[in-house]
């Protein structure tokens, strides 16, 4: 079987979830989808949870047009404000193992006020 690989890159952004400071969010722009933890780790597996759980349905459902929605403009302005940071591979496993995903890169934005970034 043919291997499919997307070829747009995923680019997470981190920062402070504005009800409860003590959480963090890790925010994928391009499906829109987010995970929630006391640390990037933890928000990071349940965001490929949720990665997992769309890109599973959307092959075996047949409907790829489901598979990315972008986010809000104002997390790519946060993406593009923050910094850099490694968060090594993402363990991501698809129902259908011929699919995998190719160049992930994160951004931790850090401003107090995250309503400052449309600004």
């Amino acid at each position: 079987m043919k291997q499919i690989t997307a070829r747009t890159p995923l680019r997470i952004v981190f920062y402070r979830d504005k009800a409860d400071r003590s959480v963090v969010v890790a925010h994928c722009l391009e499906f829109d989808l987010l995970g929630f933890g006391d640390t990037k780790h933890e928000a990071m597996n349940m965001l490929c949870e949720a990665i997992e759980l769309q890109v599973s349905s959307a092959i075996k459902e047949q409907s790829p047009n489901v598979l990315f929605t972008p986010a809000p403009s104002e997390y790519y302005v946060m993406f593009a404000r923050g910094k850099d940071v490694a968060i090594g591979e993402m363990a991501i496993e698809f129902e259908a193992p011929d699919y995998k995903i190719e160049g992930v890169s994160a951004r931790e934005y850090e401003d107090e006020d995250a309503e400052c970034a449309t600004a």
